[in-house]
């Protein structure tokens, strides 16, 4: 059943706003792998995840959703050559997530940086397919292997449920690129970064990489349990609250997210979390134009016309009244859905929309 927190319960560390499921403290979040901490020091302040001996223990949250997902901060790690084009460094390496995250293969891109590189992601166990992107730069007769031409290729991840293998080899073309720019990056990253001028390949002393950190979030999703909405409807400890609907995760056996019908925000795990949005407090919210009255309704609005005055059937953007003789009656529109499928109401009768269009009705005396 959907939750009702302490008012001790922190809501934010820094700038970050910490939603149930997760929280700070054994009553302030639903089990032990929604945990967090506030890390605060003189320079900085820190939310921090908080499991012992999970995969992503201490990692730092740039962002929690509602919407299911977390992005976080990622360290990418490069791989660099010696002149004779062998491992100096080898950054090849793993991304794991444990319940109730998943690695998010739909707000995540594989990146491969660098010229003259295949650079490779393999999905774990359960789903153990191997893709990749190539980079090649300039012309392989050219003698100046120096181009400014950074290389870069991206592709998609494949659909897993724990973690990802990544690594990149240098292709033995025609131009040595491994002697002016020894070191080459493999790494997920959200779909959003474009930050790429950070990851310099100049340079193969592994204490300079070492001492570095990039800014080259990652999104995970999360969920809870590990069944579907179905399933967890039936039970006692179904989660989503009154006006809230359920979706199922992206990963099969991550669980599901609940979110707020439409019409209605807040945090749907809490009890009576979500709350009616009072469209007509907000001109952007609602459709009703000159002279139209704006009635709110709970999860949705109305708009209706003074007496004396009648519906614009022609408005495309939405109810405008104008005034008019001779009518005895109101139009009105209703708000059915987020689709601007409208029905109406003349003279108490109310007639629905089947297609995602405004209709207005239009009345002679």
């Amino acid at each position: 059943m959907p939750k009702v927190l302490p008012k001790s319960c922190p809501d934010k560390c820094g700038n970050l706003t910490i939603p149930f499921p997760f929280g700070i403290g054994k009553h302030c979040y639903l089990d032990e792998t929604f945990g967090v901490e506030c890390n605060k020091s003189s320079n900085s302040t820190s939310l921090i995840y908080s499991f012992p001996g999970g995969d992503l223990d201490g990692m730092k949250f740039k962002e929690i959703s509602l919407l299911g997902y977390a992005t976080v901060k990622s360290f990418p790690i490069p791989t660099c050559y010696n002149n004779s084009g062998g491992f100096s460094f080898d950054g090849s390496g793993g991304y794991y997530a444990d319940k109730p995250f998943t690695i998010s293969y739909v707000r995540n891109k594989f990146v491969g940086l660098g010229c003259d590189i295949f650079a490779y992601v393999q999905g774990d166990e359960d789903m153990p397919t191997t893709i990749g992107c190539a980079s090649f730069c300039g012309n392989p007769n050219k003698s100046n292997p120096t181009s400014t031409d950074r290389g870069y290729c991206e592709t998609a991840l494949p659909r897993t449920i724990n973690g990802f293998e990544v690594g990149v080899y240098s292709v033995n073309t025609l131009t040595r690129v491994w002697t002016k720019k020894p070191c080459n990056f493999a790494f997920i990253v959200d779909k959003k970064f474009s930050k790429f001028d950070q990851f310099n390949s100049t340079f193969s002393n592994i204490s300079y990489w070492a001492n570095r950190v990039f800014d080259a979030p990652i999104v995970l999703d999360w969920g809870i349990g590990n069944i579907s909405c179905h399933e967890a409807s039936k039970s006692k400890d179904y989660l989503c609250s009154r006006n809230a609907k359920c979706r199922d995760g992206h990963a099969a056996g991550r669980g599901y997210n609940c979110y707020c019908q439409q019409g209605y925000q807040g945090n749907p795990y809490l009890s009576d979390g979500c709350k009616d949005i009072d469209e007509c407090k907000d001109p952007n919210l609602n459709e009703c134009k000159d002279n139209a009255i704006c009635n709110n309704t709970p999860g949705s609005y109305s708009c209706t016309c003074p007496m004396g005055y009648y519906s614009d059937h022609l408005a495309d953007d939405g109810l405008r009244c104008i005034p008019g003789q001779g009518h005895q009656f109101s139009p009105r529109i209703l708000l059915l859905d987020s689709e601007s499928c409208y029905s109406y109401a003349t003279d108490g009768i109310t007639e629905g929309c089947s297609n995602p269009s405004l209709v207005f009705p239009h009345h002679t005396a």
